[in-house]
């Protein structure tokens, strides 16, 4: 297993939270959230690791010209909060992000398929938070 403080820098450096409100026909609003973690790396067996300890999925991302092949690893939902809550307290760039991901799941606490409107706009305010935050980097 990879050491959560590795971990930690290697996000900090090369990982990325994002938040995004999908379609669905099941939600009362219409409207799912997810949280999603991403790695980027130009090899992909330190992400082999990663997904090996705490699942997600790799996608190659092929590149044109002199720029190198990338694969990225994702992460969602409670996949994302196992990883983010390992590394929380080793963060160091990223723990302003890594805590509102982390109220995010606060707001799922017994829910069931509908959730109510003050819910959703909880929700929908940390979304935009995560996007605000990513956008100040």
């Amino acid at each position: 297993m990879i050491s959560p403080k590795y971990l930690a820098g290697y996000f900090d450096g090369d990982g990325c939270i994002s938040m995004v409100k999908e379609k669905s026909n099941g939600s009362s609003h219409g409207y799912n959230h997810r949280l999603i973690c991403t790695f980027t790396y130009t090899n992909n067996q330190i992400l082999e690791y990663i997904k090996y300890s705490y699942g997600g999925y790799i996608c190659k991302r092929i590149h044109g010209g002199k720029m190198k092949n990338s694969y990225s690893l994702c992460l969602k939902d409670s996949k994302a909060k196992n990883l983010i809550e390992e590394i929380y307290n080793y963060s160091l760039l990223k723990k302003d992000r890594i805590a509102l991901a982390l109220s995010f799941f606060s707001t799922k606490m017994g829910e069931r398929k509908k959730i109510t409107k003050e819910k959703f706009n909880q929700r929908e305010d940390i979304r935009k938070r995560i996007k605000i935050t990513v956008k100040e980097l």
